[in-house]
């Protein structure tokens, strides 16, 4: 085991995740594999840079005891020799995952890899290197996606997306949920009744990552990923559960653990993001991306570091006073995450575009109340002024060159972002596209939605009808975004639809429909 991974070990019992359920680190259930297949949940790649990536997958633990080694080759696309290869143990305490971080590779290339391991072979995946900061670059496709909801729906989204061959798929959270729905509204089981351990959270993943197309589009091109609430457990405000669990903060690091187990990330960003439990930490799962010349991306932890909303949901959401007690130094990303984002919005201002990925709407739906209006606590709405201050660092950085991308409502809004939330006579500043879910229900109608459109000048789309994704191309000069959309409820695979498609042109900044 790797001198970090034994220190993220260290940090995770050091944070008391042995406390919750009495199996501890153990592996108290393992999920049902065909005879002889070592790697049932596929293959992943993400964290991408100019010169590697991280390479994922996870063992089937049956017949193993402790430990197992996995060799690992990297080849050249299309190549039969590899250029790259090495072994790396699977621990039994990570539940038989792997992370292989590799370096050494060229900029701007795709690259092809496998694992083996006691005379099994992994299916072969597809991953890439971004080009080197500050080289120009002609285009980037990459498509953004959150809240797949096992049992509730399919992932066909995902078979359409494959064929897309994006460079990389943007996930901004939900990527599990904690917590079966309402049995009603199921279509398939759910892996896990409620998790309340470290193996749940562990099966949950299990269970998320044996769907097929899940898998296939893991396979095809590599992640980069955030975490938002379900991960964990509903509406949680960084250490506070919303539910008051009495055992949340174990159950917290419980969740945490079994993300970074299931995920293509470096052990650094997550030492970092263990260290945010203690302190206000420097390192942590927030991270950017340069893609050449072309495109900085700013992904964001908008979770772990929030304050408290004071307008709570058994207070009057629309109280005056509500707002009246807003302090300027609540948090929606902590201090030192907004200084980090600050600074790359400088650093990156000589980048074509800026691109900021998170979890939630960023603009208000409630435009006619002004700020004493919170239709959501648990979004940008309950933190007015850590928004404005996001607002204003676009404003001085990157103006009219911005996309805000993100989830978590299961519905697309598209919306320009002013320099005033609440004045359309104030400049533009950036576009926001807010993605539906991949199978998530929407949860409010669309005459409802079409209400908020009509009251909402700043925004272009309000759609809660249909679940997909949004495809993203970007050239120096503008941004084009197709948001699609297909049946997730359908039992065989559905056609896939478009619903619109927008632009973005760079100097201007407002979000345009072009069909």
């Amino acid at each position: 085991m790797s001198v970090e991974r034994r220190q993220l070990l260290k940090m995770f019992a050091g944070l008391g995740v042995t406390s919750l359920g009495a199996s501890g680190f153990g592996a108290r259930r393992v999920f049902a594999t065909p005879a002889g297949d070592r790697f049932p949940l596929g293959v992943a790649s993400g964290s991408p840079s100019s010169d590697g990536f991280v390479l994922w997958t996870r063992l089937a633990a049956q017949g193993l005891r402790g430990a197992a080694n996995v060799a690992w080759k990297v080849f050249e696309e299309g190549a039969a020799t590899p250029i790259a290869s090495g072994e790396q143990e699977a621990p039994a305490e990570f539940g038989y995952t792997i992370h292989v971080e590799v370096t050494g590779m060229k900029p701007d290339r795709w690259y092809e890899y496998e694992f083996a391991t006691m005379g099994a072979a992994s299916p072969r995946g597809r991953t890439r290197t971004v080009p080197a900061h500050g080289v120009a670059t002609s285009n980037m496709r990459f498509a953004y996606a959150s809240c797949q909801r096992f049992d509730v729906g399919q992932y066909w989204a995902y078979a359409h997306m494959a064929r897309e061959e994006p460079d990389f798929v943007l996930f901004l959270g939900d990527y599990i949920y904690e917590r079966r729905a309402n049995a009603k509204n199921a279509v398939r089981p759910h892996p896990v009744r409620n998790a309340r351990s470290l193996e749940d959270y562990r099966d949950l993943y299990a269970g998320y990552r044996s769907d097929p197309l899940l898998q296939e589009m893991h396979r095809v091109c590599p992640w980069l990923v955030t975490w938002d609430d379900h991960e964990v457990q509903n509406n949680y405000t960084g250490d506070l559960s919303d539910v008051a669990d009495p055992d949340f903060q174990t159950l917290r690091v419980a969740g945490y653990r079994a993300y970074y187990e299931h995920m293509p990330l470096r052990a650094r960003t997550m030492i970092g993001a263990l260290e945010g439990l203690k302190r206000d930490a420097r390192l942590r799962i927030y991270d950017r991306l340069d893609f050449g010349s072309l495109a900085r991306l700013h992904l964001l932890d908008a979770r772990q570091y929030r304050t408290p909303p004071l307008c709570a949901p058994n207070r009057k959401d629309n109280a005056a006073a509500c707002v009246a007690d807003e302090a300027s130094t609540r948090q929606m990303l902590g201090a030192v995450q907004e200084r980090w984002l600050d600074e790359g919005l400088q650093q990156g201002s000589d980048a074509a575009w800026n691109i900021i990925g998170q979890q939630t709407r960023f603009t208000t739906d409630a435009y006619p109340r002004g700020e004493a209006h919170r239709s959501s606590a648990d979004r940008w709405d309950g933190y007015p002024d850590a928004r404005k201050r996001v607002i204003a660092m676009i404003e001085r950085h990157a103006p009219r060159r911005t996309l805000i991308v993100g989830g978590d409502i299961h519905r697309n809004w598209v919306a320009d972002v002013h320099a005033d939330q609440f004045d359309v006579s104030s400049p533009v500043v950036a576009a926001e596209f807010t993605g539906t879910s991949i199978s998530s229900l929407a949860g409010r109608s669309q005459k409802a939605m079409d209400r908020d459109r009509a009251i909402n000048p700043h925004c272009k789309i309000a759609n809660a009808e249909h679940r997909g994704y949004g495809l993203v191309h970007v050239t120096p000069e503008e941004t084009r975004i197709t948001l699609r959309t297909v049946d997730a409820r359908a039992q065989t695979q559905p056609p896939l639809g478009t619903l619109a498609q927008l632009r973005v042109r760079r100097g201007q900044g407002k979000a345009e429909l072009i069909g």
